[in-house]
């Protein structure tokens, strides 16, 4: 999670996926299965191990709220 953290941050990205995550911590569960769904489809542009860590994370609210917080804490900065 660092990791996507930090990406974001260095991407400029961090107000913009706010929403987005506020949505995901609500449909996380929903989304995650949604990926692993569509996970064959995503073999060409991203490794298996990341798709499987991606859904993961969408279906734990607790890492969900702790990037939130990060990157609201960023924002607070700006």
């Amino acid at each position: 999670m660092e990791e996507w953290v930090r990406r974001l941050r260095e991407a400029g990205l961090g107000p913009a996926v706010i929403p987005l995550l506020e949505t995901a911590r609500a449909l996380g569960f929903v989304a995650a299965q949604a990926l692993l769904l569509g996970q064959p489809l995503l073999t060409g542009l991203v490794d298996a191990a990341t798709v499987q860590g991606a859904a993961d994370w969408l279906e734990d609210p607790q890492q969900i709220a702790q990037a939130l917080e990060r990157l609201e804490g960023e924002k607070d900065l700006l």
